[in-house]
């Protein structure tokens, strides 16, 4: 990272820091151990639901629900922990690795330091002050870097985040890790590209231990095992998916999608549906496929929704995407409670 890139990141967030303090120590850097470092390409960018400035500190409250008093973080002295986030292919492949510090501030605020290691050794990049009680998700990134960090508030989040970004920026790189003697874990996510424009971090998506996803509002969605596969869905039903990509949900009554069994050419590929509350809390419907078939299957409660899994054969060009005549849901059937028939087409 150049210096003039740390001059811009102290001049512009000059403002949001509270008081100047001294940089990170090296020698308080605590090793990460294995973590599992995951790579990814969206496939379709979730709906935003926090703006931030081109560089900002941007805040995402927790509220599940009733609030409820939350533990403070201990943080009786400064607590390291390093990211490493694989570079880029097309720059040429170089791992960037960061610092990230949490130490006492001024009464009951914490401080979080920011650091990049280069040839040269630790350089620092900004800090920010943010206050234990809130229990805020907080990330920066400055100029027309590629970087996003920030501190997630939770110890055990698990290893993955999803970056929305305002455009194609390419794919990016990721690592979360707990900071030690916290209650807090860090995260980076690299981007092939510059980020630009004024608002090119839209938001940030982050699971916790049980997997679900917390959203911009801090919001926690819901789980559920769907055609073999852990499912997820954002509280507030516009976003979906699993550990094999995530979809924006959209408006419709019933959204489809799917995932595939593996990268084999003839993997079979299973049609996920998630039905709206509004249209039918029926615990078994009738699913009828563009080939034809119809076929009896259960729903699964996901968050108020419902949702349901048909696995069909996968059908994929010479690229490995789905051909346009993969097989997909075409309606549903249900008879309710009272005894009477329901037919809902899919809408496309």
């Amino acid at each position: 990272m150049s210096t003039s890139y740390e001059e811009q990141l102290r001049e512009q967030l000059h403002a949001t820091t509270p008081a100047p303090y001294a940089g990170l120590d090296p020698a308080a850097v605590i090793g990460a151990g294995e973590r599992v470092v995951r790579r990814g390409r969206i496939r379709a960018a979730l709906v935003a639901a926090v703006a931030v400035a081109v560089v900002a500190v941007g805040t995402q409250l927790l509220t599940t629900g009733r609030p409820v008093a939350a533990p403070v973080p201990a943080a009786p002295s400064t607590s390291s922990v390093t990211l490493v986030s694989p570079g880029p292919a097309n720059l040429g492949g170089v791992d960037h690795t960061y610092v990230v510090s949490v130490r006492p501030g001024d009464g009951k605020d914490l401080m979080v330091d920011y650091a990049e290691k280069t040839a040269d050794g630790f350089v620092s990049m900004v800090g920010a002050g943010i206050d234990p009680a809130d229990r805020r998700i907080t990330w920066a990134h400055g100029g027309t870097s590629s970087v996003v960090l920030g501190v997630i508030p939770s110890a055990t989040a698990q290893h993955r985040i999803i970056v929305t970004a305002s455009d194609d920026f390419g794919g990016y790189a990721s690592d979360v890790a707990a900071i030690p003697g916290t209650d807090y874990s860090a995260f980076v996510a690299y981007y092939e590209k510059p980020l630009t424009g004024d608002n090119p971090v839209e938001s940030i998506l982050w699971f916790d231990s049980r997997g679900r996803p917390v959203d911009g509002q801090g919001h926690v969605g819901s789980i559920a095992t769907v055609g073999g596969e852990q499912v997820w869905l954002t509280a507030d039903g516009t976003a979906l998916g699993s550990d094999q990509g995530s979809y924006v949900a959209g408006p419709e009554d019933i959204y489809v999608n799917g995932f595939t069994a593996g990268p084999q050419a003839d993997a079979p590929w299973t049609v996920l549906a998630v039905i709206r509350p509004e249209v039918t809390t029926a615990a078994a419907v009738t699913a009828f496929l563009s080939d034809g078939s119809s076929h009896v299957v259960p729903t699964v409660p996901l968050g108020k929704s419902r949702a349901l899994a048909v696995t069909v054969p996968g059908k994929y060009d010479s690229t490995g995407a789905l051909a346009p005549s993969q097989v997909t849901l075409t309606e549903i059937r249900w008879t309710d409670s009272a005894g009477t028939a329901h037919v809902k087409p899919v809408l496309r």
